[in-house]
Order: C-alpha cells, then sequence, then structure tokens
C-alpha cells in the first residue's frame, strides 16, 4: 500500500473536492470518521488494484451514470451542515455538477495511466453510493433532509 501513495493522494483529492459540495455520511466522534474514511480509502484501493483493467474499459458508462445520479441526488445536507437557503441548495447543486463533471473529464480524457483513472472513478461511484444511500435514508425516515427549503 505504501508503494502506491499517490493513488491514495488523488483518491483524497477527488474525494475532497467532491464530498464537500455533494454531501455524504458524518459519523459520529473521531473513531467513527477515522474508521469510515479508512474503510472507504482501503476499499478504494484494493478494488482499483484487482479491477483497474476492467473500471478502466468501463469507466465512461461508469461515469455517466454517476453524474446522472449526481445531478438527480446531489447535495445532501447533514446534521451539520444544514441548507437553510433555495440559494444555497442551488448553488451547491450547480458546484457538485460542475466538479463531479470536471473530474468525469479528467478521468475521461486526460489521464492515461490506468490505476490512477480507476481509483479515481472509484472515488467518483463510492461518492454516489454514499449520496443516494445517505439521500434515500432520509427520506425514509420521514422527509427530513435537513435541507430547509
Amino acid at each position: 500500500i505504501l508503494g502506491n501513495i499517490k493513488l491514495f493522494i488523488f483518491s483524497l483529492i477527488v474525494l475532497t473536492t467532491t464530498r464537500s459540495l455533494v454531501g455524504g455520511f458524518h459519523a459520529k466522534g473521531f473513531w467513527g470518521c477515522f474508521s469510515l474514511s479508512l474503510f472507504f480509502f482501503l476499499t478504494t484501493y484494493f478494488v482499483t488494484i484487482n479491477f483497474a483493467d476492467i473500471i478502466y474499459m468501463y469507466r465512461i458508462p461508469i461515469l455517466i451514470v454517476c453524474q446522472l445520479i449526481f445531478i438527480i441526488k446531489a447535495p445532501v445536507a447533514s446534521e451539520k451542515k444544514p441548507i437553510y437557503t433555495k440559494e444555497r441548495y442551488r448553488t451547491l447543486k450547480l458546484s457538485a455538477i460542475v466538479i463531479t463533471l470536471c473530474w468525469t473529464m479528467v478521468l475521461i480524457f486526460a489521464i492515461s495511466d490506468i490505476y490512477l483513472s480507476s481509483i479515481g472513478t472509484i472515488t467518483i461511484v463510492l461518492q454516489t453510493i454514499q449520496l443516494v444511500v445517505r439521500k434515500n435514508h432520509l427520506l425514509f425516515k420521514g422527509g427530513q433532509t435537513n435541507e430547509k427549503v
């Protein structure tokens, strides 16, 4: 794992630039957050190492589906970051769509390294899953999405 630190750093960059706009799970406390983050990054790493060729081959349809989901579902608010106004909601939605579209273009057209492109793709996929699960979970709990708009 330590020999592939560039994969971790790239995944971290993709995640931090998308997650801050899209939203996702928030664990309670340091250890919960640490465990969730560790699980996330280990998953991206091991999936990439074992399936890079397949991910790279199918990255275009995978990223298009993720982009469509971001357009429909993003953003999701959290207890710590509720969305109070329609203007803020629209700003976050547009920003989320633009940043994920930029990453989609970069991963498809600008990165020829199979492992970097694959880990970026898997990072987007896991962020998409997190978004869908979190948004649907909040809606299932009675419509409380922390979006006050």
